[in-house]
């Protein structure tokens, strides 16, 4: 089974090749809460815990709190070749 990017420790996490020159993310946080993230993309909840179980979507643990990490979404995003 492969390894999620979820389970590794940040020193271990492969990020992709940027593009040239000067790349910009207008992200006030790095993290968002699970019910904003869903409601921004539009899943409901059940869809959320499926996605984040399966290590779709990063997720950092903060206390009690399960916080969707933006910042690793944005490089899977950034590294994951189109699928058309």
């Amino acid at each position: 089974m492969p390894t999620k990017i979820k389970d590794l420790p940040l020193d271990q996490i492969q990020f992709p090749e940027l593009p040239e020159g000067p790349v910009t993310f207008n992200m006030p946080f790095p993290l968002m809460n699970q019910e904003e993230f869903a409601e921004k993309v539009g899943f409901r909840q059940g869809q959320m815990n499926t996605q984040i179980n399966l290590g779709n979507i990063p997720t950092v643990k903060i206390g009690r709190l399960r916080l969707v990490n933006i910042a690793a979404l944005t490089l899977q995003c950034m590294a994951q070749k189109d699928k058309d």
